[in-house]
C-alpha cells in the first residue's frame, strides 16, 4: 500500500497560521457570547470547545510536521521553525 506524501514544510507553516487566526476568533466569539449570556449556556460552552478542538487539532499537526520532518530535503529541514510552526507566539520582538 502507497504512503501518502504528508505536507511539506511550508504547508504546515501555511496551515499553523490559519489555525492560530481560527483559535483567536474562536476564543473572541466565547468571550463575547460570555458576556452576552450565561457561561454555561449551550452557545458559550460550545464556543469554547471549538477553541479547544481546535487546540487538539494544532497539537496533533505539531506532532505530525516532526514526523514529516524526516521525510524533508535538507533545505526545508534548516529552515523549519520547529514548535513555533503552530504555537507561533505573540508577535513581539524583545531587544535584550
Amino acid at each position: 500500500m502507497p504512503t501518502k506524501p504528508g505536507l511539506t514544510r511550508l504547508e504546515h507553516e501555511e496551515l499553523g497560521a490559519k489555525l492560530k487566526q481560527l483559535r483567536d476568533e474562536a476564543l473572541h466569539i466565547a468571550l463575547v457570547l460570555e458576556t452576552a449570556y450565561a457561561k454555561q449556556s449551550p452557545c458559550t460552552r460550545l464556543s469554547y470547545r471549538a477553541a479547544q478542538t481546535v487546540d487538539r487539532l494544532r497539537s496533533a499537526l505539531d506532532r505530525q510536521a516532526f514526523r514529516d520532518y524526516c521525510q524533508w530535503e535538507a533545505h526545508e529541514k534548516a529552515q523549519f521553525k520547529g514548535s513555533r510552526t503552530y504555537y507561533p507566539g505573540n508577535n513581539t520582538h524583545r531587544d535584550n
